[in-house]
């Protein structure tokens, strides 16, 4: 939900029943053993097809009863609530959303090639040496490593799903751990 969400916010979700709710809610619900908040796109039979606003598709599986935990109804960020929006105000926010990262994609794509091959001389690793922390994390889950620039996380190592993260320009510059 990039774009409404952020990294430490709190969400408020309220009990609500499956038949009140519309396409531009955001719900939150169960899936593959995670809690996940998503806005509703629209009906699908029985349940509704959600899609994350910070996403460039929609979830595969539609929402069924079973799943749904609630209505998100507010963020809290910094101690501060403010309310989700959620029906056609929040689709018409959605589809904006939505709409300025597909213009965005068109418009990068074609320095696409020049990116690959400005990473892959690892130049970039000469003429830019951010302070960049990292800082590995023990939980009952297992070790990560998240890696820090200017208080947020930039990339991220799970071992034991030998998984690499990384957000764009720090990919130019980091490399997954070896160990």
């Amino acid at each position: 939900m990039r774009g409404t969400f952020v990294d430490g916010d709190c969400l408020w979700v309220s009990p609500v029943s499956f038949a009140a709710l519309r396409p531009g809610d955001v719900v939150a619900f169960h899936s593959s053993g995670k809690a996940v908040a998503h806005r509703i796109a629209k009906r699908a039979g029985d349940g509704f097809l959600t899609w994350g606003d910070g996403n460039l598709h929609r979830d595969a599986a539609p929402l069924t009863r079973a799943f749904l935990i609630g209505k998100v109804v507010e963020r809290e960020r910094g101690g501060v609530r403010a309310a989700v929006a959620g029906g056609p105000a929040g689709r018409r926010r959605a589809g904006l959303g939505h709409g300025a990262r597909r213009l965005r994609i068109l418009l990068l794509f074609p320095w696409a090639p020049v990116y690959r091959l400005f990473r892959a001389s690892r130049l970039m690793r000469l003429l830019w040496r951010p302070r960049i922390l990292a800082a590995r994390f023990a939980g009952a889950a297992g070790d990560f490593t998240k890696f820090i620039h200017r208080g947020e996380t930039v990339a991220c190592w799970i071992p034991r799903e030998q998984r690499w993260t990384c957000r764009k320009p720090y990919d130019l510059i980091l490399d997954p751990p070896t160990r």
